[in-house]
């Protein structure tokens, strides 16, 4: 669902891609911030329904929501999966592998190794994914506040 002219909006440079939107002060930051949900919901929930498929699992309600400290969190009970919407600003693979760690509980509502062994069936090794969090998860966290 793309806004208005004032809309933010992805633009190809030549510099690489950038983010413009309309509105100044609050207006742009929201903005900014919409078109950052807007990009997390499209390809969380893609990936998502990837590692469903992969797994032989039933779909879940996906959220995006604004977490101050936790990544995503599966509630296998409701079959329900949130992410926070900064992880989409994390390279590509980082968001995946949270994708897969959030499905993987699923089938194992814990982090034993039988549910290391499901994310790595997943996603190979999760280490790096995880390292990259923990090296510039606080710098995310941080955007917006």
């Amino acid at each position: 669902a793309v806004g208005g002219a004032g809309a933010a909006r992805l633009v190809e440079t030549p510099d690489g891609p950038v983010i413009r939107s309309g509105g100044e002060g609050e207006a742009f930051s929201r903005r900014v911030e919409n078109w950052f949900k807007r990009a997390a919901r499209e390809f969380l929930t893609a990936r998502t329904e990837v590692h469903l498929k992969s797994l032989g699992q039933k779909p879940v309600r996906v959220s995006i929501v604004d977490t101050r400290s936790r990544w995503g969190s599966c509630s296998p009970h409701n079959r329900s999966i949130r992410y926070s919407w900064r992880v989409i600003m994390a390279p590509a693979e980082v968001a995946d592998y949270l994708a897969a760690h959030e499905v993987a509980h699923l089938v194992h509502a814990d982090h034993s190794p039988a549910y290391w062994a499901v994310v790595h069936r997943l996603v190979g090794d999760h280490r790096p994914f995880r390292q990259w969090l923990r090296d510039h998860g606080a710098a995310l966290h941080a955007v917006g506040r």
